[in-house]
């Protein structure tokens, strides 16, 4: 079976999520649910709620699915919520206010999630560790989710920041992948894509100086800007295909 096509078989609606992610009384935690929710709309992402590979004896499992804005990569990001702490932090909700996370801590396996690239060359799953769960400032962890499905979304503009390592070895390989695959634009040239993998390359082999990091991104800023303008300029055209004349007219 072709298991990048499971989840397009698999299309179930967004009631289900909130059904059964939603907790009575505990309001940020459902607005950072229907927050994910209009973030997948948004960015065409397709929720899965059926996924035979997940499966937790302490909740629900259910994947995203997207792919990268320019990179044309297919990914995936599989989560698992754990209702039962939901539950338990909604029986005080309206006694307590969120001021830091770090105070919640038993309450951190919440949401867990983790995230893939898809490897056409094997036709499987690979893990790439963007952002993990606890990360973010934000208690809610639906949010670290949504940022999570942002930051992937524009992967080639996420992993030129410097902490993005995993990221970038990872497009080192599947966006060239993706472009051999065809799932890139099809006016993408591959100078295009040789040109921002061999910086990704030189980047991710630079020791670890954050002020030698810098220099270098700065030394390629005009080639990068190029670049970017150059995705800009073909999803435009691709959005607005030229008009056909009417028939008879002259």
């Amino acid at each position: 079976m072709n298991k990048e096509l499971k989840i397009k078989d698999n299309i179930t609606t967004n009631e289900w999520l909130l059904d059964h992610c939603s907790i009575d009384g505990l309001e940020s935690h459902n607005r950072s649910l229907e927050w994910l929710i209009e973030t997948a709309e948004r960015l065409g992402a397709i929720i899965d709620t059926r996924i035979t590979d997940g499966y937790s004896s302490q909740g629900f499992c259910f994947a995203i699915q997207l792919k990268g804005r320019h990179s044309g990569v297919l990914y995936r990001i599989k989560v698992t919520f754990n209702p039962k702490m939901a539950r338990l932090l909604g029986k005080r909700a309206g006694d307590f206010v969120v001021e830091e996370g770090y105070l919640l801590h038993p309450f951190r396996n919440m949401v867990e999630f983790e995230s893939f690239w898809f490897d056409h060359r094997k036709e499987d799953w690979e893990r790439v560790c963007v952002i993990r769960a606890g990360d973010s400032d934000c208690f809610w962890p639906f949010d670290s989710v949504v940022s999570l499905m942002e930051a992937l979304n524009n992967d080639l503009d996420t992993a030129l920041q410097m902490g993005m390592d995993t990221l970038r070895k990872s497009l080192i390989d599947s966006y060239p992948i993706s472009w051999f695959n065809g799932n890139t634009d099809i006016g993408l040239m591959w100078d295009e894509v040789q040109q921002y993998c061999y910086l990704l390359y030189h980047l991710q082999h630079i020791p670890d100086s954050e002020e030698r990091y810098m220099e270098v991104l700065e030394d390629h800023r005009e080639e990068l800007k190029e670049l970017g303008s150059a995705h800009i300029a073909r999803e435009a055209a691709s959005a607005d295909p030229p008009r056909q004349k009417a028939k008879g007219a002259e």
